[in-house]
């Protein structure tokens, strides 16, 4: 049965059933649209019955706000003149307005004056002192009067409504406080409803709520019915009238008036003959209808279905989304066949989306073969779409990687079957035969029996984030300066060259390359030219290397090399000798040409035990060994290094401990005048007086607290130790104010900031004058940064201090430089004078030294004199002091005490001085 057919019948039988069941419906619907009319008219007559008595109301209070904003009222709550009551206050004037009762008040609300008149028989005249009482509550509303303040509305009053309005009295124009309020009353009585009537055209009558008049038990039932949603109930009185309510609340919110309408019901009786007209034509109307109908749904609706089904076919059948529907007009049909134009188009927009689309997209069939290929997808296997259209998809995956992926795309192709979708990384190769990585989503399509039908393919190209993955895995590997491997990958490196070692039966070797003085050349020319300097040593490193050896940076100036496949530490020496070789050469750093030699520690092993850690570990302790050995050259890991590590450890730990626990000692070695053999001053010594191990020598402990930097710190502890005992000796024994007291500073301190205020602090501490003390630096130590050295001595010496060049002539400085260098004294190394009358050189460069240093105005001292004959020698050419053992050995607090006893300073009987002096601390 077509549709043309089931139209027909199912309009006939609608007609037939509307036409049976029109009259029954029809009489009860229209009697109630007829009876919701009348409703509506009557609740919109009793709401102008309401808007009339708020009307009245709003009268009375325009008539209120007049009075109140008028000067001469103002004036009048000010002198309470006469002439305005006998103008404005007069009975007749009251009767004239039609208001029962004026009533002024002043601003704390006591009456103030009032004036009221009898005007309807039935009503009381009002009382002044019962409605000032009633209003007493609504004038504490308002805090601050102004021109819009106000009240109106109505209050019961003596039983009766009366309309009132409560206004601030106020000047006309100029902004000044009000000086009370004024309070028009009017009686709501027959009259006022009898106007309200008039005014709104309705029969209107008042019930009070309070009983007086008693109200019917028809109108209570209709008034209890009052509510938020239903404020105006009706009450039809029968089939003549129709009451309306509508309740009125006084101002203090409290339900005192009703308001009834009474209205024919002329809309009910209409509304009955129309009834009865309307059913005779509805008759009619309905055999009318039929026949049009059916005529109407075959030419406008009918036809029209049958060409819209027939175009929409043929499309079908052809799938293509170009073609469009024509169906004329601008009906719903017409409307429809747009929309599906719309669709049409819409499909023929994404599918040239799909084509343009960055992402490829591509169709495959249920047996593996492109039905559709966008340009994206084609042109990452470098193919035209067309060219791809009906191959095998698999074809275009990299040959040598088939079968490791196969198993990936089996599972994918599993998964996209049981979950509608699944993703998979691929690799593919491009008609150019360039290799690439591609992710792959897999969509699942499926027919109208949900059976299997192929899928869509998503590819998205991944080459460029699995090359950039490939760079950011090789910088967690390597050096980013050199490109060497870092230590985790130099580690890896050193387990799997063991496993082979096990294998093989070949040894292993670690060199462990440390550049020597580097931190010189980082700090004095900067880190660029300390970061090029590694470069260049790291190109000459890989000249040494074979191509199967691993070099390694492992940070700053250190480089491990891994050898494998070694028969002999032979080898590994004579690689390590290549090393030492290739970095004798100059480095050019920018416009400076630099020399740098290196520190290498050999570890050798063949025992397929060992570990990467210990192989590092007795590579750099051989490292260390071959820095203690004068560095440049290598040293070869014995199995003794490892105790004489863990002694320098242990020695480590045993310093910082003696600063904890004050085990540190300073010591005294006298300096004697050449020229008057007088006690001229001392230089203050350390020492470290071990629980378990005794007195250790300073040669033992200063090189490890250098490269540990608690140098600095021991520094500081022995300058303050030996200020404080300066001032002990100086408080026992005032004499000695003369006497210099000389105290190391090291290179650590010369590179603190802190190094002035260190300084200042301490003498302050200690309250030891600044120039009885001497502060001295070695030439090396100048050398690490020596503009900003230089600096910090200047500010010391500002500070009084004298400086003095401790083991001058063994660093790399010159005494043409001692005129730029802010110094008092300068100290001849031990060297020199220990070679004194037995070398011709040593006495030519110590004359030398003298005069040069004479000459600029610096007093020089000779360290470490033992003989006579040396004294007398440094006394002929000139030198200003010395110490040594000659004099006496470095001494305790103590003893050094009893050392200034014998001296020409203390003159004691000679019963009194001691038998030997002191020995040596």
């Amino acid at each position: 049965m077509n549709l043309r057919t089931r139209v027909c019948i199912a309009l006939a039988a609608t007609m037939v059933l509307l036409m049976v069941g029109i009259y029954q419906v029809s009489s009860a619907l229209l009697s109630r649209s007829f009876a919701q009319l009348e409703r509506v008219r009557t609740e919109r007559n009793v709401a102008r019955a309401y808007r009339g008595f708020q009307q009245m109301i709003g009268d009375l209070h325009q008539k209120a706000v007049d009075w109140a904003l008028w000067d001469d009222t103002y004036r009048f709550l000010a002198d309470r003149n006469e002439a305005y009551v006998q103008a404005n206050l007069a009975e007749q004037v009251l009767r004239d307005m039609k208001v029962d009762i004026i009533l002024f008040l002043n601003t704390s609300g006591q009456q103030f004056y009032h004036a009221r008149v009898k005007r309807l028989p039935d009503f009381p005249a009002p009382d002044p002192e019962i409605l000032r009482a009633l209003v007493a509550p609504l004038r504490h509303r308002v805090l601050n009067p102004g021109r819009q303040s106000g009240f109106q509305g109505f209050v019961m009053l003596q039983g009766n409504p009366m309309m009132i309005s409560m206004r601030p009295v106020l000047p006309t124009k100029d902004v000044r406080p009000h000086r009370g309020w004024i309070i028009f009353g009017k009686y709501f009585d027959h009259g006022a409803l009898a106007a309200l009537s008039e005014r709104t055209c309705l029969d209107i009558h008042a019930l009070h709520m309070d009983g007086d008049p008693p109200i019917s038990p028809e109108d209570t039932q209709a008034i209890v019915r009052i509510t938020s949603e239903n404020p105006y109930p009706l009450r039809a009185a029968g089939h003549q009238t129709i009451h309306g309510y509508v309740r009125c609340e006084d101002l203090f919110g409290q339900p005192a008036l009703v308001l009834k309408t009474v209205e024919p019901r002329e809309i009910y009786w209409q509304g009955q003959r129309s009834i009865r007209t309307l059913m005779g034509f509805l008759l009619l109307a309905c055999v009318t209808f039929c026949a049009v109908i059916l005529w109407g749904l075959e030419r406008l609706i009918l036809r029209r279905l049958t060409s819209l089904s027939a175009q929409t076919d043929q499309i079908s059948q052809e799938g293509t989304a170009q073609q469009r529907i024509e169906l004329p007009g601008s009906d719903e049909l017409a409307g429809l066949a747009h929309s599906i134009n719309g669709m049409l188009a819409a499909i023929s927009e994404r599918n040239a989306a799909l084509e343009h689309a960055l992402e490829g997209i591509a169709r495959v069939d249920a047996q593996g073969h492109y039905t559709c290929v966008n340009t994206a997808f084609a042109a990452v296997f470098g193919y035209r779409s067309e060219e791809m259209i009906g191959t095998a998809w698999c074809q275009y995956l990299y040959p040598k990687d088939l079968e490791q992926d196969q198993e990936a795309l089996h599972h994918a192709y599993q998964r996209m079957l049981q979950e509608g979708k699944a993703e998979v990384e691929i690799r593919g190769y491009r008609r150019s035969y360039q290799r690439f990585h591609a992710q792959l989503m897999l969509v699942a399509v499926r027919d109208r029996l949900g059976q299997y039908a192929g899928h869509y393919q998503f590819l998205k190209d991944i080459t460029e984030r699995k090359r950039l993955e490939s760079q950011i895995a090789h910088q967690a590997l390597h050096d980013a300066l050199t490109g060497l491997p870092n230590r985790r990958l130099l580690m890896d490196r050193m387990q799997h060259a063991i496993q082979r070692m096990r294998r093989s039966q070949h040894a292993v070797a670690v060199l462990f390359i440390d550049l020597d003085n580097f931190k010189v050349v980082n700090d004095s020319m900067g880190h660029e030219a300390g970061d090029a300097l590694l470069v260049a040593v790291t190109d000459r490193l890989q000249f040494c290397v074979r191509e199967t050896d691993t070099l390694a940076r492992l940070g700053g100036d250190e480089f491990v090399l891994l050898l494998e496949d070694l028969t002999h530490v032979s080898q590994a020496c004579g690689i390590a000798e290549r090393i030492i070789t290739a970095l004798s050469g100059p480095v050019h750093v920018g416009e400076h040409e630099v020399y740098v030699t290196a520190s290498i520690g050999v570890a050798y092993s063949d025992d397929a035990t060992t570990t990467p850690e210990t192989l590092l570990r007795n590579a750099d302790t051989a490292m260390y060994q071959a820095k203690a050995r004068g560095r440049s050259g290598y040293t070869l890991f014995e199995p003794s290094m490892n105790a004489r590590a863990i002694a320098r450890m242990e020695l480590e730990m045993g310093l910082r401990q003696a600063l904890e626990r004050d085990e540190l000692r300073v010591v005294y070695q006298p300096i004697h005048d050449l020229r008057t053999g007088q006690l001229r001053g001392a230089e203050a010594l350390v020492r470290w007086q071990h629980p378990e191990r005794g007195l250790i020598s300073p040669g033992e402990f200063l090189p490890v607290a250098e490269e540990t930097g608690l140098i600095a710190a021991i520094s500081y502890r022995v300058l303050e130790q030996a200020c404080r005992q300066w001032q002990q000796w100086y408080h026992e024994h005032p004499v000695l104010a003369h006497l210099e007291l000389s105290v190391n500073l090291c290179g650590k301190q010369l590179q603190d900031p802190r190094l002035v205020e260190q300084v200042t602090e301490i003498l302050r501490r200690t309250g030891m004058p600044a120039e009885r003390l001497c502060l001295e630096i070695t030439e090396d130590e100048l050398q690490l940064d020596p503009e900003r050295a230089v600096a910090r001595l200047q500010q010391i010496r500002d500070l009084g201090v004298h400086l003095a060049i401790d083991d001058f002539g063994t660093g790399y400085s010159s005494i043409g430089r001692l005129n730029q260098l802010p110094v008092h004294h300068l100290k001849i190394d031990r060297s020199f004078i220990r070679r004194l009358g037995q070398a011709e050189d040593a006495m030519t460069t110590v004359d030398a030294i003298i005069m040069l240093a004479h000459a600029m105005e610096v007093a020089v001292t000779a360290e470490g004199v033992e003989t006579p004959d040396q004294c007398l020698e440094l006394q002929r050419l000139s030198c200003d002091a010395a110490q040594g053992y000659l004099f006496a050995a470095p001494l305790s607090a103590e003893q050094f005490t009893q050392y200034l006893r014998q001296s020409a300073y203390f003159p004691l009987p000679a019963e009194q001085l001691p038998d030997t002096l002191p020995q040596a601390a």
